[in-house]
Formats: C-alpha cells, structure tokens, sequence
C-alpha cells in the first residue's frame, strides 16, 4: 500500500512538471496549486503509512491520519483536475 501511493502522488507531480514544460501552467496555474496540495497531501498520507509501519506503539493514530490524508488528497487532486479541464477548455486563444 505504501509503495503505490507514493508512487500515485510522484505521478501527480510528475504531470505537474510536464503542465510547466508544456506551457499550460500560466492558463490554470490555480488549477494546478490545487493538484500539487493534493499531491502533497497524498505523500504527507504514506508518510503516515510508513511511521505506522515502523513504530507499533502508536500505530492507531497514524493509521487514522493517513487515512485522512489520503482521503483529502483524493478529493484536492480531483477538484484541481476537474478545474484545470474546465479553465483550459473554456479559454479562449
């Protein structure tokens, strides 16, 4: 579980990179701070994941917060997509 969400939130901002090198970040760059918070939080969520992992005393906790992460991160990279779509199809050349 660890692996694939780091994986998902370096993908994310991996397409991030590539928004700036194609040159769509200036058209929806709210759009796009929205999807790296997601990101971030996906990341911030496996972090979590990993200290649970690592440290069975306080394993509830975390568990807990990482799911709470993750469902965050899920619904801000949605938002931030779904808006990015909608800004750079409605603007006009």
């Amino acid at each position: 579980m660890v692996l694939a969400g780091i994986g998902l939130a370096l993908g994310v901002l991996l397409a991030l990179v590539f928004a700036e090198y194609a040159g769509v970040k200036k058209k929806a760059e709210k759009a796009l701070t929205l999807v790296g918070a997601g990101a971030v939080s996906l990341l911030l969520a496996e972090v979590s994941y990993g200290t649970t992992l690592a440290n069975v005393n306080i394993g509830t906790g975390l568990t807990v917060i990482g799911d709470l992460f993750t469902i965050i991160g899920y619904i801000i990279v949605l938002i931030g997509s779904i808006l990015a779509v909608y800004t750079l199809v409605s603007a006009k050349k």
